[in-house]
């Protein structure tokens, strides 16, 4: 994916940002990068406003200073990730640092920080890092949580079982087929197979109600069939293939209630 694609997938996601930051220079720097991809920006100047704003509004990506007036990122994360029912328990922080050496690193990520944003960065670095971490935010909570929802399906079929079932029992045989695809020897070089199981596992998904937004397939089906692979294809062929496992374990959870 390159970066005009990233720019458009996040522009779509209309994110709340949170930017902690005491340096005018940064502030206003980060805030003309950011605005490229039109998400909803706070931006406060220390670390007892960060908390805050942590506290009582909900973000998508928050990004703090290292070294602040009154709390520092650090302190910051960890009394946010302390109790589960802080409003932004979950979500990713980045620590922004121009210092950070390899010791302070390891605490960073040990105490919750998805990545660390080093200063000076560029515009690209910014966009990049950003794209990378909501797309790892999405995969993950897809993963932990149930990817079809019996409501969902009646809201598309009504409440014809014999349907759902039937629809059900169908995309559990085809599934594996498109998940096993991913082993053959090669598969990574050879464009054809990977259109293929995008191709195929697509409509699966819309059958089930899943929107797969992670990634825009479409472009990357068009691009494999002109024979360009993607500097990403591992990560989107992977995600397919786990969303389709997870997919295969919730159709075997439906059809035994």
């Amino acid at each position: 994916m390159n970066m005009e694609e990233k720019v458009e997938y996040l522009k779509k996601l209309s994110l709340n940002v949170l930017l902690a930051e005491d340096d005018d220079f940064n502030r206003l720097y980060f805030q003309k990068v950011i605005d490229r991809i039109q998400c909803n920006l706070d931006i406060v100047e220390n670390g007892k406003e960060a908390l805050d704003k942590c506290q009582e509004k909900k973000y998508d990506l928050i990004f703090l200073d290292l070294h602040m007036p009154l709390l520092d990122g650090l302190d910051i994360i960890k009394t946010i990730r302390k109790e589960s029912s802080e409003i932004n328990y979950s979500t990713p922080f980045i620590s922004v640092s121009g210092t950070a050496i390899d010791s302070e690193k390891t605490d960073l990520l040990t105490a919750g920080f998805k990545s660390i944003l080093h200063k000076p960065f560029t515009p690209t670095g910014l966009i990049d890092l950003t794209h990378e971490v909501v797309i790892n935010h999405t995969v993950k909570e897809t993963q932990n949580n149930s990817i079809i929802s019996l409501n969902r399906l009646k809201d598309l079929y009504g409440d014809d079982k014999v349907l759902i079932n039937e629809l059900l029992e169908a995309i559990k045989k085809t599934l594996p087929e498109y998940v096993q695809i991913i082993n053959n020897p090669g598969f990574y070089e050879d464009a054809p197979s990977m259109k293929f199981l995008i191709h195929k596992i697509k409509p699966s998904f819309g059958y089930l109600g899943i929107h797969f937004t992670a990634f825009n397939l479409n472009t990357i089906e068009d691009e494999l069939a002109k024979g360009n692979i993607p500097s990403d294809i591992k990560t989107v062929c992977n995600t397919l293939v786990d969303t389709a496992k997870k997919a295969i374990t919730d159709i075997e959870h439906i059809l035994q209630n």
